[in-house]
């Protein structure tokens, strides 16, 4: 009797190839939060973690929530010049909003870095974390048209190169020496280095489609699909962000820091089950503009279950 092998279908290997990543992203990432702990003392890992955090609170804004709109509209492109209209306005919608808060945070530097960090000698350092927040910007503009594409070996390279390898080459070299700006400023040009692709993608729309192509229908709808996202956004990552910041006011940088610390358990469970929802949107989105809501329907059954087993778990 011959054995059959069961082979997992291209959507389970993309599923399983991004939990392997997304494990590999929080391995690396507890590595680094360690080795700044150890190389900056408390109040130094305590002033990085408000970086972060301040990233976080403003990626929903500076992104304008584009990396769920983008990978949906380009997975339902019906050719390549919708999906080159898509590129180029998910580019602008999600970069243009971050250099509004990096032109906003300069003028008003000294305020908000006092008012952040409870201290101006941090000026530098929130510098460099609007820096960061430029670069990334871009990275979740390219990280959402490869998952839009279906190429998400891309996507996982980039983000194991941009989140993991990079941050960790930075921290190894440069935590010992307590040079917090130069670190979030290395970690904000390995964010930018997604620009290049990017650069090339869209130039590539803009020659190929010179004669066709009209960006402001694309536009318009990415906008308006996004839009009502952002307040949703903004309100999530402020719930986790509002404690380490009132921190300062009522104990230190370094309450802050370990108060950023236990709420990041949060972020490695969202991480280590967030693979599925990452790789299911667009499928299911070309799914149901192909008609397909009766097969989608009965899958939900499944989704469900699956979701309440491993929530249980």
């Amino acid at each position: 009797m011959k054995i059959k092998r069961i082979a997992p279908s291209p959507f389970i290997k993309d599923v399983l190839l991004t939990t392997v990543t997304s494990g590999l992203t929080i391995l690396s990432t507890l590595i680094v939060m360690r080795l700044l702990a150890q190389g900056l003392g408390t109040d130094g890992f305590g002033a990085y973690s408000l970086a972060r955090r301040f990233l976080a609170v403003v990626s929903p804004f500076s992104t304008f929530a584009i990396g769920v709109g983008l990978a949906r509209f380009i997975a339902i492109s019906k050719d390549n010049t919708e999906r080159d209209g898509y590129l180029l306005s998910g580019l602008l919608i999600g970069v243009i909003p971050s250099f509004i808060v990096l032109v906003f945070g300069l003028i008003f530097k000294d305020r908000l870095t006092v008012l952040i960090f409870r201290y101006d000698v941090y000026a530098s350092l929130f510098g460099a974390t609007l820096f960061m927040i430029v670069g990334y910007s871009f990275y979740n503009v390219l990280y959402s048209y490869y998952r839009g594409l279906g190429k998400m070996v891309k996507a996982n390279l980039w983000q194991l190169a941009v989140i993991a390898v990079g941050p960790l080459a930075i921290t190894f070299k440069y935590a010992i020496s307590k040079e917090l700006d130069l670190i979030v400023f290395l970690m904000g040009v390995c964010f930018l280095s997604s620009s290049l692709p990017l650069i090339f993608y869209s130039l590539k729309a803009i020659f190929q489609n010179k004669q066709s192509l009209e960006i402001k229908p694309y536009l318009k709808e990415l906008f308006n699909y996004s839009l009502p996202r952002v307040p949703g956004g903004l309100a999530l990552t402020g719930i986790f962000s509002i404690g380490p910041f009132l921190a300062t006011y009522f104990g230190s940088l370094k309450d802050a820091g370990y108060l950023v610390v236990g709420l990041s358990v949060f972020s490695v469970i969202d991480n280590a089950v967030i693979a599925f929802g990452i790789v299911a949107l667009p499928k299911v989105t070309h799914l149901f503009k192909e008609g397909r809501g009766d097969f989608l329907e009965k899958r939900v059954t499944d989704i469900v279950s699956m979701i309440l087993h491993m929530g249980m778990f």
